[in-house]
């Protein structure tokens, strides 16, 4: 089996040679690991099952430490290289309709998947904040909750002409025919619960959730949802509108043998190795017996594909990673 073969099989619930894995690398911890082994190429040699790319313009920067995203957004990077933090909100409830959106028919959004050479394993389109990440990234956290409940129609309306840039998105994907998969990130959760509840993410969120996915899944690619913390009460309701990858598979936010054991047939969880606890704080010989735990645990019968619990941050020592490396490598 190569790398694709064995993920689309965790997908269907089927028995692997090996169990897939993958890790991936916040800026800082990539260098730290390239230090650590040497090696500035290290990532293409640790047997990663998925290939993302980011279907989205490169980012423009204004000045350093600042860029500025296809939507206009200018996000300050001095503090957080990966994600960046938000300096202005670029709509309010007057401006909701207005407010001029990308052109998903730009092309510099598909460059990725232009110059992509397939090569064997899992491939997957990467839409990043959708929905909520991109309605509180324009329209602010505080405004947004609050006018879930004070300016309904309003958030609605936002929420609709996302969607529609999305589904745009989508439809301009349908000729690569290498992409398997596509992923749609959208954060909800918190450490215990959902931040807006799972009221307000029924009537404002799955809906739509609904629509988009239903769209990939009549192009005939598989849907992969990643989202934060602790969304226990309404993951039959992900699985429902048709996920088919959860990610990130977190043991601090939920019992994961539990959900395993519950929902280990309807959907495939990506993550389950401790990145709050035992990667970044235990010694190399618990992360040894996590990963392995892992393995044995949660990768019977299928639906399960190991990886930290999140994207790998700069406090996780190298000799802890190199060993959750090492110990995917030698299955």
């Amino acid at each position: 089996m190569n790398e694709r073969e064995r993920v689309i099989c965790a997908i269907k619930h089927e028995k692997t040679d090996i169990i897939p894995y993958n890790i991936q690398f916040t800026v800082e911890e990539r260098k730290i690991m390239a230090d650590f082994y040497g090696d500035a190429g290290f990532e293409a040699k640790i047997g990663n099952h998925i290939d993302f790319i980011d279907i989205r313009p490169p980012k423009t920067e204004i000045k350093p430490g600042f860029v500025r995203d296809e939507f206009g957004v200018v996000l300050n990077k001095t503090i957080d290289k990966d994600f960046g933090l938000v300096e202005e909100y670029l709509v309010d409830a007057q401006s909701v309709d207005s407010f001029k959106f990308p052109d998903p028919d730009d092309p510099s959004f598909f460059e990725g998947l232009r110059a992509y050479n397939p090569c064997g394993k899992f491939f997957v389109a990467k839409f990043s904040h959708v929905f909520f990440e991109r309605a509180w990234m324009l329209y602010g956290m505080e405004n947004l909750m609050a006018d879930m409940l004070l300016r309904p129609d309003t958030v609605h309306r936002l929420l609709d002409r996302i969607l529609e840039h999305f589904l745009a998105l989508l439809e301009n994907i349908r000729t690569f025919d290498f992409v398997d998969c596509v992923y749609f990130g959208d954060d909800w959760g918190q450490q215990r619960g959902l931040i807006m509840g799972p009221g307000m993410w029924r009537e404002f969120i799955k809906p739509r959730l609904k629509i988009l996915f239903g769209r990939a899944k009549e192009m005939e690619k598989y849907v992969y949802i990643h989202t934060c913390g602790d969304i226990v009460s309404i993951l039959p309701e992900i699985i429902e509108v048709g996920v088919d990858i959860y990610d990130p598979f977190q043991p601090e936010a939920f019992d994961v043998f539990e959900l395993k054991k519950q929902f280990g047939k309807e959907i495939t969880f990506l993550g389950g190795v401790s990145l709050q606890k035992v990667l970044p704080f235990g010694s190399v010989m618990d992360v040894r017996n996590e990963v392995n735990l892992k393995l044995k645990e949660l990768g019977q019968g299928g639906g399960y594909i190991c990886a930290p619990s999140h994207t790998v941050t700069k406090d996780v020592p190298p000799e802890n990673l190199d060993e959750m490396i090492r110990v995917l490598m030698n299955q």
